[in-house]
């Protein structure tokens, strides 16, 4: 009886969890977000139409996780949620119900390691939009929808899965910790602290890469084999946007050979040519 009741118990969240996520959806309007919707008025009933879809449990727990509050820290002020506009679309996000005019969107926690830390949810949360928000099976809001968005198959750039196409346009020991465009978009816009921002620019250094790739002698000999790095799109930046950061998880790259698997729990950074890579290729 005691197994029974622990095998419930882990299967009514996974049942629950499964049927939340029905549909595979791309935010394609930040602007559309409510980060404080009044349940207490409900004036797009969705209350209702959470407990049928779901359950009294689930209203409980959207009505929760869809407030800022509750939310990655940098997803809890008006100022911080424009500066990262961009970073919010490539949230990887599914569709649970809509309504003639909302829909309710959840961001998995184990789906989204790649975004910015800060932006990183630790638990499930949700996002409560206007239809104009988000795209999914039989809402396509806009031409960008259309064009980026297939309901048959996942979208990598909205997950922000990037390929390495030029290892030789990868800076070694670029100085992110004085470049001025850099700090305006991540640290004096308030997106991370400096504590956290010295965090990127210590693993963006060769010295805390792997020692397969701890010199340019290194790189050289295993230029090919750099492509095969499982990398995430972090954001572009620089005067002309000439440069972008790409992060490459320790998770995702057991796959590499032993020299060239990240070390830190962190993973490291790379800063290259806006050029050097394919964005959800």
């Amino acid at each position: 009886m005691r197994y029974l009741l622990l095998f419930t118990l882990f299967l009514i969240p996974l049942l629950s969890d499964a049927q939340l996520r029905q549909v595979a959806a791309k935010i394609v309007n930040p602007g559309a977000l409510y980060s404080s919707y009044d349940f207490e008025e409900d004036h797009g009933k969705l209350k209702p139409a959470i407990r049928v879809s779901g359950s009294s449990a689930d209203v409980t727990r959207i009505i929760t996780y869809s407030n800022e509050t509750n939310w990655p820290a940098a997803m809890q002020q008006l100022d911080s949620r424009i500066s990262n506009r961009a970073n919010i679309q490539l949230y990887t996000v599914y569709k649970i119900l809509h309504t003639s005019d909302y829909c309710i969107l959840i961001v998995p926690a184990a789906e989204n390691k790649h975004m910015p830390e800060n932006m990183r949810p630790s638990q499930d949360i949700f996002f409560i939009m206007t239809l104009d928000g988000a795209a999914f099976e039989g809402n396509i809001p806009d031409a960008h929808a259309v064009e980026s968005y297939d309901e048959d198959e996942e979208d990598e750039e909205g997950s922000g899965v990037t390929k390495i196409v030029a290892p030789g346009d990868l800076y070694s020991t670029f100085d992110l910790n004085n470049n001025a465009s850099m700090r305006a978009i991540v640290v004096e816009s308030g997106i991370l602290t400096e504590e956290q921002f010295q965090v990127i620019v210590k693993l963006a250094h060769e010295k805390n890469w792997p020692s397969g790739i701890s010199s340019l002698e290194k790189r050289i000999a295993v230029a090919e084999k750099m492509k095969e790095y499982t990398a995430y799109y972090i954001m572009h930046f620089g005067e002309n946007e000439e440069y972008v950061l790409v992060w490459i998880p320790i998770d995702e790259n057991v796959h590499m050979p032993v020299a060239m698997r990240p070390t830190d729990q962190e993973g490291f950074y790379f800063v290259l040519k806006s050029t050097a890579v394919e964005i959800g290729y």
